[in-house]
């Protein structure tokens, strides 16, 4: 088992990137798409009391996050899943029955308590609470969606094609029927009249069809996601206190969080795998996460057996299981990365070429090895009658071994004296 200590982890550095106003190479919106403006917080979100935010706090916001009820906080629009994922690695919960490509865009998208905190720690976001107006309790009507100028005009010249077709063969049949042309000469007659279409047609006929989808209404019922945008409108509101059951466990998550994404983290809950939260280097949607983050306070102990459980799912999902101890007294977490090892199974040393059985290793990397032998005997000829020897763990920064078979009694002593050595400052 190896304890990496935060400052000897060259991937838990801090990432001055996240600071916000920084630019960030992936950002794919303009400049002028990130920040909001009176007139888009009236118009596209709905908010009335846009008046309540201070000006120089304005010009920093970029995301509108909506509270609901039980505690819960959503992004309504794409933009805001849009630059939270892309420029502030804020990753939520997509809704999985309307997936788009890529999936952070599936609005609504669900974030946590402690991710919208953070970012209003940041200054980035701003809360806002849904009311339902009262001409539109239980349904609202709404302009069905109107195309593009260009789908419009091409339904107009089908519509006006269509027309003229049904024109020209009634007074065919007329013509016909009143003069007894045979049916050949009508349907030359039909071909022959013309079918050609002016601008002022196509204009008038537009101008109809848009007057026409003008005129319709659909019906959205109360409850449903179009309803919050159409029938409710949003007042700008401020972080509830917290109501977590457990207050010290509430902190402790928030301190590791802040401190993770501060570092450069994509940090995802992961209760799916018995931990506190899935740690990505690299983006969520196309790669696997690098830890599991276990958060434990100070003044709790740790349970070996819950360690143990948690290491082997580590194992057998290829990452590493990332140990977070908090403390009421400090904003910085302290950080262990713990590994398994195996004795009794060769392993190399690549600092002294030798090859040898693992007998024994502590907490402070000090091993032991049997029945040694010298992969490169030209270059260290005075170590080839060596049989065993001792490695302080000093020199040895780390061991790597095939992680099966492991051996739990010398993980559980390790970690016995890791708990009962004295606290040294």
């Amino acid at each position: 088992m190896e304890w990496g200590k935060s400052y000897e982890i060259k991937e838990l550095q801090y990432d001055k990137k996240v600071i916000a106003g920084e630019e960030i190479p992936d950002v794919t919106l303009p400049d002028e798409d990130l920040y909001l403006n009176e007139e888009c917080l009236k118009e596209k979100y709905n908010i009335i009391n846009f008046d309540c935010i201070p000006q120089y706090n304005l010009q920093k916001i970029f995301i509108i996050v909506i509270h609901e009820e039980d505690d819960n906080y959503f992004l309504y629009h794409k933009r805001d899943a849009k630059i939270a994922f892309e420029r502030f690695r804020i990753y939520g919960e997509y809704n999985k029955l309307h997936v788009q490509d890529p999936k952070y865009l599936s609005i609504p998208i669900k974030l946590s308590r402690i991710q919208v905190q953070v970012m209003t720690e940041q200054g980035i976001c701003l809360v806002c609470q849904r009311y339902v107006k009262e001409d539109c309790k239980g349904q609202v009507s709404i302009p069905v969606d109107i195309p593009s100028d260009d789908i419009i005009k091409k339904n107009a010249i089908n519509a006006i094609k269509g027309r003229k077709r049904k024109a020209n063969e009634s007074l065919a049949n007329i013509i016909c029927n009143k003069e007894k042309i045979e049916n050949d000469d009508c349907k030359n007659y039909n071909e022959s009249i013309s079918n050609d279409i002016s601008s002022e047609e196509i204009e008038k006929t537009v101008i109809e069809l848009k007057n026409k989808l003008y005129e319709k209404r659909r019906v959205i019922k109360e409850g449903t996601f179009q309803f919050n945008f159409h029938g409710c409108y949003y007042m700008v509101c401020e972080l509830l206190p917290n109501h977590a059951t457990d207050v010290q466990r509430y902190g402790s998550k928030l301190k590791a969080f802040r401190d993770l994404w501060r570092k450069g983290f994509w940090l995802v809950d992961g209760y799916k795998f018995g931990c506190d939260y899935l740690a990505y280097d690299k983006t969520p949607m196309e790669n696997h996460s690098k830890f599991l983050v276990n958060i434990i306070p100070s003044s709790n102990n740790i349970k070996p057996l819950e360690l143990i459980a948690l290491l082997r799912i580590a194992t057998q999902v290829n990452k590493d299981l990332l140990l977070v101890i908090t403390d009421s007294e400090s904003l910085v977490p302290h950080y262990s990365i713990i590994n398994w090892w195996k004795v009794q199974k060769y392993v190399i040393l690549f600092i002294f070429q030798k090859l040898g059985i693992l007998q024994s290793v502590d907490q402070y990397l000090n091993v032991k090895l049997d029945q040694v032998q010298v992969l490169d005997p030209d270059r260290f000829p005075h170590l080839i009658t060596a049989k065993n020897c001792f490695i302080r763990g000093s020199t040895v920064r780390y061991i790597q071994l095939n992680p099966k078979n492991v051996d739990t009694e010398l993980l559980h002593n390790a970690t016995r004296k890791e708990m009962t050595a004295p606290i040294t400052k």
